[in-house]
């Protein structure tokens, strides 16, 4: 059994993607109700989750670096969180920029994911 956490983890992912879709066409729903929700976990939906999770990978944003050194070449100093009024959440200056920009600061700055194309 694939570790626990990951699983859940990627189930609230594959319920959170569906919200505007509702359980329609969900792989571990039974056309009925949520198969996960009404019958304890086992092999079977650990499966399902993780087939869903590998042909639905979560996308990666860029680091703040990386963002500020394609968007702002010429800029003196690296961009950080607290620019944007965000919380450093106790890690220091120096480390910061090299933190990934949170999926939802992305989409308000129009920062489009990495793609990663697969050969």
């Amino acid at each position: 059994m694939a570790e626990f956490q990951k699983v859940i983890a990627e189930w609230k992912r594959l319920c959170k993607s569906r919200l505007h879709l509702g359980c329609s066409g969900c792989p571990v729903n039974n056309g009925v109700y949520c198969r996960i929700g009404n019958k304890p976990f086992d092999d079977d939906f650990e499966y399902e989750i993780l087939k869903w999770a590998a042909a639905n990978p979560e996308p990666r944003y860029p680091t703040w670096r990386e963002w500020q050194s394609a968007t702002f070449p010429d800029a003196g100093s690296n961009m950080r969180p607290c620019a944007f009024g965000l919380s450093c959440d106790g890690v220091s200056c120096l480390q910061c920029p090299d933190r990934t920009i949170p999926a939802d600061i992305a989409k308000k700055l129009g920062v489009e994911p990495i793609r990663e194309d697969k050969p």
